[in-house]
């Protein structure tokens, strides 16, 4: 009996055998194409980029799709640089499959400053398509030919300036509202109440273009005068901030106040407020705990930094700070782009 179990075994064995020699399984192997995707000349509406228009369309990249010879994801990557650098070092815009990209002044203008040019001078940005197959594999990338776009860049802020009598009326060195929409304007001013405690609004850093005064009900006009500081002016030096609106020259005055929390205080918001030092810079010196810390503005509004030395308004990290004697200062000269740093 047992012999007949073996014998069995062996005819099911060699049929097995028999059926796997028979069997021809093709493998498929992506092979990367000679030449990448054809990417269009774009066409330029204008030349010169303009903060006001930075929400406008300006052109449209697109693109030839590529085969790597099997059904598999492509993802496109739109690179850019200076012009002449050869793409040793390019950043990079995450595209997908899709095979055209648009893009708006605002875009084009963060593509050439981030590639070092200065904002108010001519860029030459060269752009490519680079195409890989997708998701976490990025392998087999190729290159498209590359597009050269000109244009002249623009300062990501523009200014409004606030003199008065709490700085000599000196317009020409007055603390900025700064904008990034040529909408809406705000900033940070230390005012000291002496004399007569008024200011005005100019759009430059001079008296001839437009100076806004009080023009009533929290607006403000050309023809309007001096604009009074909220009642009561504090007896002491104080932190204003101060809106504007440009469409409906509405503006707002709010009292403020700069203090700083964190592990070396258990995180009070209300322990140690920031001293003011000349240009706009408030300061705080300490024997700091090893941990971090926040600015926190009028007790509530907790801010912290991304990494770049910034100041972010109602949000980002923890500021780190090692144990020891350090003086942090806050930057608050050139709004929007408060800074902090620890020395």
């Amino acid at each position: 009996m047992k012999k007949i179990h073996t014998y069995i075994f062996l005819l099911i064995l060699s049929g097995a055998l028999f059926t796997a020699c028979k069997r021809t399984d093709t493998l498929v192997v992506a092979t990367a194409p000679a030449a990448g995707s054809t990417l269009s000349d774009p066409k330029l509406l204008t030349s010169t980029l303009t903060l006001a228009a930075k929400a406008d369309t300006v052109t449209t990249f697109s693109w030839s799709p590529v085969s790597y010879g099997v059904n598999t994801p492509i993802n496109y990557t739109l690179q850019y640089d200076s012009a002449g650098k050869g793409f040793a070092s390019p950043n990079e815009v995450t595209i997908g499959n899709a095979n055209s990209f648009t893009v708006t002044q605002a875009m084009l203008n963060a593509y050439a400053l981030r590639s070092n040019v200065t904002a108010g001078n001519k860029a030459g940005i060269e752009f490519r398509i680079k195409s890989a197959i997708g998701g976490s594999l990025n392998q087999m990338p190729v290159y498209s030919n590359v597009s050269t776009v000109a244009y002249t860049t623009y300062d990501e802020v523009v200014f409004w300036y606030v003199p008065g009598d709490y700085q000599g009326w000196n317009v020409g060195a007055a603390p900025k509202l700064g904008s990034t929409d040529v909408e809406n304007y705000a900033g940070y001013i230390y005012a000291i109440p002496t004399g007569y405690p008024k200011f005005k609004i100019t759009s430059d850093p001079d008296w001839n273009h437009s100076n806004y005064g009080d023009g009533g009900n929290g607006t403000l006009s050309t023809s309007g005068g001096d604009i009074p500081w909220p009642a009561p002016m504090p007896a002491a030096a104080s932190v204003f901030y101060i809106t504007v609106k440009k469409s409906t020259l509405k503006y707002t005055i709010t009292p403020s106040k700069f203090t700083i929390a964190g592990d070396f205080n258990g995180w009070s918001a209300s322990a140690n407020e920031l001293t003011y030092n000349l240009n706009n810079i408030y300061t705080f010196t300490t024997n700091f705990a090893a941990g971090g810390f926040k600015i926190v503005i009028n007790g509530s509004t907790w801010s912290g930094g991304n990494g770049t030395g910034a100041l972010v308004i109602g949000g980002g990290d923890n500021f780190p700070v090692t144990a020891g004697t350090h003086t942090v200062k806050v930057d608050m000269s050139n709004p929007p782009r408060y800074k902090v740093s620890v020395q």
